[in-house]
């Protein structure tokens, strides 16, 4: 049967192939793009700097950083993709990943992914990272590890402008209630739901159920205090202390140099 303009398979492709253009490289363009994009996102974490030249270094690092993390998305999807199509995966899981990549290849999200520098696929990364999160036991053997996840997501939430992370928060929240509400309907219910998002995953509405009803886990949390992480650049490289506690060391090339 041929692919729809506007189906998931068709429109996951698309995005797949926009995050692969980006321009990742050091001194790319994209970089530099990123980097003014989390300047203006969160000047008071820079200014913690002290000096403009060491806010632009320190910002360069951190964009090169998040958009190599972006730039999993495409093996993020291939995993998900993977657990989708292997019949051995509970319904409602198939489904619930499904809705996860209905959300990527929405183009008007929480932040439009048509902005500089591939910073509007921040909100989407999250969304996956959030639910890889979930439903890792169905992910291929040692694609990734829950604390590493729990890493990336902290990274990329310094993206976000402090008055807007309880915003990104309600919609991790969002999402993380439709996933257990798909995981209680019946199987008939979920196969026929997610047939409906893969025809037209921008004009359906993923399932919603009111928490009181639904025993629902514990949802990934993208900080405790929004704008209390810390910076150092020390030697070059760029050390990102989190709230919660851990950290994550970025070289000056943008490399993940360690995590704690």
């Amino acid at each position: 049967m041929p692919q729809r303009p506007d189906d998931l398979n068709t429109l996951v492709q698309q995005v797949i192939a926009a995050v692969d253009a980006l321009d990742k490289g050091v001194g790319g363009s994209d970089v530099s793009a990123f980097a003014g994009q989390l300047r203006a996102a969160r000047p008071d974490l820079f200014g913690q700097l002290g000096d403009a030249a060491l806010a632009e270094r320190a910002s360069r690092a951190m964009a090169g950083a998040m958009l190599q993390v972006i730039g999993e998305i495409p093996q993020i999807v291939e995993a998900m993709m993977s657990a989708i199509d292997r019949r051995t995966t509970d319904a409602a899981v198939r489904c619930a990943l499904t809705g996860a990549l209905a959300y990527l290849v929405r183009p008007r999200d929480l932040l439009p992914d048509g902005l500089p520098g591939g910073f509007g696929f921040v909100d989407d990364c999250v969304i996956l990272r959030a639910t890889v999160t979930e439903f890792l036991d169905f992910l291929p053997r040692g694609f990734t590890t829950a604390e590493r996840e729990k890493r990336m997501l902290e990274l990329l939430a310094v993206a976000i402008p402090p008055p807007r992370l309880p915003e990104f928060q309600a919609a991790v929240e969002g999402i993380w209630l439709a996933f257990h509400t798909m995981l209680w309907m019946s199987d008939d219910e979920v196969e026929f739901t997610a047939a409906r998002i893969i025809a037209d995953p921008i004009g359906t509405p993923l399932p919603v159920s009111d928490r009181i009803s639904i025993p629902l886990p514990p949802g990934p949390r993208l900080s405790l205090a929004p704008g209390s992480e810390t910076l150092a650049l020390t030697d070059g490289v760029l050390t990102v202390r989190f709230v919660k506690g851990g950290a994550v060391r970025i070289a000056a090339d943008g490399e993940i140099a360690s995590l704690e």
